[in-house]
């Protein structure tokens, strides 16, 4: 009896802690966006620096025609591995109804551009489904922690997109953001900061909630 309730009350203060991170990362991921509080296409002009990679068919007179996965779906992928899986299975797919291999390719996508159109802003907009597909090894790791627990029903029809901060990193201009904690703790060791000292100070977001709190700061 005592050892059930000894694991009912860490199992509430267990959750108790998540959701205290949670609002915590949504708090720094809000003051973040109200610091940018930049228009729809400026932001997308910034997302724009980082690459997504999707699927395209080379035509006979060498145009590029955009290419769904094999489930159907036109997808952009952030991790450049993803990419060469999906091209891998795509061959397949193609080779099992004696289409060439040899008209696949990969192509780069600006993030902001791939963005617009899963999302149909800025009238883009696929004439098949799409989807943007971060890292698949970061998103099984993180979860949906970047994700505010209040927005998780809503947002489960696509994503995770998780993004990593620090405040340690930022500065009156601007406040860098990452596609991994790679990425962060190599920038955060660019600026002399010891790696211990990373930890604690790592903030998960996700691209959407980070979008809509700075345009919601903008309107």
């Amino acid at each position: 009896m005592a050892t059930a309730v000894a694991k009912d009350e860490a199992a509430a203060a267990n959750k108790a802690a998540a959701a205290e991170a949670a609002a915590v990362n949504a708090a720094v991921a809000a003051e973040v966006a109200k610091d940018a509080a930049l228009t729809l296409p400026e932001i997308l002009s910034k997302l724009d620096r980082v690459h997504t990679f999707t699927m395209v068919t080379v035509l006979d007179n060498g145009s590029r025609d955009a290419c769904p996965t094999a489930d159907g779906t036109l997808a952009f992928f952030t991790d450049p591995q993803d990419a060469k899986v999906a091209l891998a299975e795509l061959k397949v797919k193609y080779e099992a109804n004696g289409i060439e291999k040899a008209l696949l390719d990969i192509e780069i996508v600006p993030l902001g551009r791939a963005f617009a159109i899963t999302q149909g802003l800025m009238g883009l907009k696929s004439p098949v489904p799409a989807k943007l597909v971060f890292s698949k090894a970061i998103v099984a790791v993180e979860g949906e922690q970047g994700v505010p627990p209040e927005l998780r029903s809503r947002m489960a029809g696509t994503g995770p997109f998780p993004l990593f901060l620090s405040i340690g990193l930022d500065n009156r201009a601007i406040m860098p953001v990452f596609l991994s904690r790679d990425d962060l703790a190599d920038a955060w060791a660019k600026r002399g900061h010891p790696l211990e000292e990373l930890g604690p100070s790592v903030i998960v977001t996700d691209l959407r909630t980070l979008v809509g709190e700075t345009l919601n700061k903008v309107a």
